[in-house]
């Protein structure tokens, strides 16, 4: 079974209708208050034994905070086999530091989590269908899968403002972001 697959909606004509429906779309741009369109949609899978995603916020790979990030659970997902855990009203004090992380498909992650940020995290257990969705800003992570036999597999989808597209600046600092991450990647022999 993969981990993880990206850009499915470029590569499935299904994928893309429905990121780009009224319904997953349109939630996106009633949210934001802006009109979107879908960045990426991604599928994750852990498996029994995987590491937890460490802490983070998902405006520190977008570089911007004109976004939304959609996670639909396709198994029941728990504090056993790895649900998501969010830092309620975290995204009101903007980005926050990030360093190299070495979780694969997680390059970033916070440096420092505070104490205050344990305590007030909460726990996301979800059935299958229930979509969760925050703010770019959003501090959140997700727990190891301890759960002997059970993967947990899920669908990402990101939106960005359309207004995003246009900004010349950010276009090629992403770019450069992502040309600098595969060149590690590759250089380290994990793709």
């Amino acid at each position: 079974l993969f981990r993880s697959l990206e850009r499915m909606h470029q590569h499935d004509d299904f994928f893309r209708q429905f990121s780009e429906s009224p319904t997953i779309n349109g939630l996106a741009d009633a949210l934001l208050g802006k009109s979107c369109e879908p960045n990426n949609v991604q599928f994750f899978s852990k498996p029994p034994g995987a590491k937890a995603t460490p802490p983070h916020q998902d405006g520190q790979y977008f570089m911007h905070d004109k976004g939304m990030t959609f996670w639909l659970a396709l198994d029941v997902a728990d504090a056993i086999n790895g649900c998501m855990y969010y830092v309620p009203e975290s995204f009101k004090g903007g980005l926050l530091d990030h360093q190299k992380g070495d979780t694969l498909g997680f390059s970033q992650a916070l440096v420092d989590y505070p104490a205050e940020f344990s305590k007030r995290e909460v726990c996301m257990e979800a059935s299958p269908g229930t979509l969760l969705g925050h703010h770019p800003y959003t501090v959140h992570r997700a727990g190891p899968n301890k759960d002997p036999v059970q993967w947990r597999k899920a669908l990402g989808f990101t939106f960005w403002a359309k207004d995003c597209k246009t900004d010349s600046q950010l276009k090629a600092k992403y770019q450069e972001y992502q040309e600098s991450l595969k060149a590690q990647l590759e250089a380290e022999g994990k793709i």
